[in-house]
């Protein structure tokens, strides 16, 4: 916030210290929110996190074509190079995590391991490249947030759940297995730094020794001064709280104006309906007009998913108001106070 405030002087007012709300979701008073994921295994497993941009839903080609419309190879001269070396690097990744996880599930003291891809990358070259590994299982269903509360231990490299583990409490198993000129450093600065699938081993069978899977409630714990710079979290006061309060000290008429919720309900079907007809011209004709890729980041509600969820908060926070989870789209949800 300090360094934002000094590169825009004139706006540093306006700059306001909130923290956010998915971190707060990692903090203890929501285990209770955190219900077992689909598909999890009955054994006590580790989760492997993955981030391998190589194998992503988007292919190296289409990457490359949006940097270079939206002009980043012109203001850097360097990437070109980069994009090559980085893509190397991350399948030479790819090649050690699979040969670690084969390692793990052959040779470890009673566990599983849990290999969930990132929301952006193609989960079936998983599948193809784990196939009849034992006790190995790919899955993407459900938060990541889900899966670290219940998993005895993370493995990851140049992935942003290192933070997540560290706020929670999990312990963090760093691999590096090679020199990475491409790493995430961040990232890769928490946890056990792992060097070698034997040594993975070792301490991934001493975690799990010592964790014993134990059922009670984590507590917060303090984090690492490199996490504090960059997040800051408010043991006091949800930063959704915060953001409201910001909000509504805006003394502005139009932001007190009801909105229009019937034309904001038909905006929304207008752009699903042009969806449905881009992705029947792409069929048609594949040449002249390109089909909507399917969002896996951000798939549509299950709406007795969202229902459970909005549940477990009332629940969480003693909110004993009846609430109506009305659903404008497969994506956009209104939830509101009902007088029934």
């Amino acid at each position: 916030m300090e360094t934002l405030k000094k590169i825009y002087p004139k706006n540093s007012l306006k700059i306001i210290k909130t923290g956010s709300p998915r971190v707060d979701l990692w903090k203890s008073f929501f285990f209770d929110y955190w219900i077992d994921p689909k598909g999890m295994p009955t054994k006590p497993f580790l989760l492997v996190s993955s981030n391998m941009g190589c194998i992503a839903m988007k292919s190296f080609e289409d990457n490359f074509k949006s940097v270079r419309d939206a002009g980043y190879l012109q203001r850097d001269t360097g990437l070109f190079k980069n994009l090559f070396y980085s893509t190397a690097e991350d399948y030479k990744k790819l090649y050690e995590f699979i040969d670690a996880i084969k390692y793990l599930a052959k040779n470890n003291n009673g566990y599983d391991v849990v290999l969930r891809p990132h929301p952006e990358e193609n989960i079936k070259v998983w599948e193809i490249l784990l196939e009849g590994v034992p006790n190995t299982h790919v899955i993407r269903q459900d938060s990541i947030t889900a899966w670290v509360k219940n998993a005895f231990a993370i493995m990851h490299n140049g992935c942003t759940t290192a933070i997540e583990a560290e706020v929670s409490g999990k312990p963090l198993l760093t691999y590096s297995p090679f020199h990475m000129e491409h790493a995430q450093k961040l990232f890769n600065t928490l946890g056990y730094d792992i060097r070698s699938k034997e040594e993975l081993l070792i301490k991934a069978n001493d975690l799990f020794n010592s964790e014993k899977i134990s059922n009670q409630k984590k507590i917060d714990t303090k984090i690492s001064e490199t996490i504090s710079k960059k997040l800051y979290i408010d043991s006091s006061e949800l930063a959704a709280k915060k953001i409201l309060k910001v909000w509504e000290s805006f003394d502005d008429k139009n932001l007190k104006k009801p909105n229009n919720l019937m034309k904001f309900y038909l905006l929304l079907k207008i752009i699903k309906l042009i969806g449905v007809g881009r992705n029947i011209l792409g069929a048609l004709f594949p040449n002249k007009f390109k089909s909507l890729k399917e969002n896996y980041k951000f798939p549509p509600f299950d709406e007795n998913d969202i229902r459970a969820r909005v549940s477990r908060l009332q629940h969480l926070f003693g909110v004993e108001k009846k609430l109506e989870c009305k659903f404008l789209s497969d994506r956009t949800l209104l939830i509101k106070e009902t007088s029934k």
